[in-house]
């Protein structure tokens, strides 16, 4: 899968999508394929950790924070719970990483989205869904 730069400002995402930094995380939740693995860089906050646990992986059981989380549709119903409460929490995540269950790069995000780098495939279904959400 080829990495494109979509975004390098953070209010392209609304310019571009005409979405919120929220929407657009679980627009991007949504369309990865289930299994992905999702790497906070254990920048997550607190609460994160807790609340996401089920999905969480650590090699070592002592960390706090998860090596990694396994994308399903329950992840993505919780995510969309906590940031509806709490979207202020998504500006701690200072860098985002997805892999496919087979490990190619999805997506990434450094700078608390400030910089965001996606395969053309997950691209294509984010303007799909726009397009759907606009018909």
């Amino acid at each position: 899968m080829k990495f494109r730069n979509l975004f390098n400002k953070d209010n392209e995402i609304q310019s571009k999508f005409n979405l919120s930094e929220v929407e657009f995380f679980l627009l991007v939740l949504k369309l990865i394929p289930d299994g992905s693995y999702i790497f906070f860089d254990q920048t997550e906050p607190d609460y994160w950790v807790i609340r996401l646990h089920p999905w969480s992986y650590r090699s070592d059981l002592s960390q706090y924070e998860a090596d990694y989380y396994i994308k399903d549709e329950d992840l993505v119903n919780r995510m969309r719970e906590i940031l509806m409460h709490t979207p202020q929490d998504l500006n701690e995540i200072h860098h985002l990483y997805i892999t496919s269950p087979g490990g190619e790069s999805i997506f990434s995000s450094f700078d608390n989205f400030e910089v965001i780098y996606l395969c053309e495939e997950l691209k294509i279904k984010i303007k799909s869904q726009i397009n759907d959400r606009l018909d």
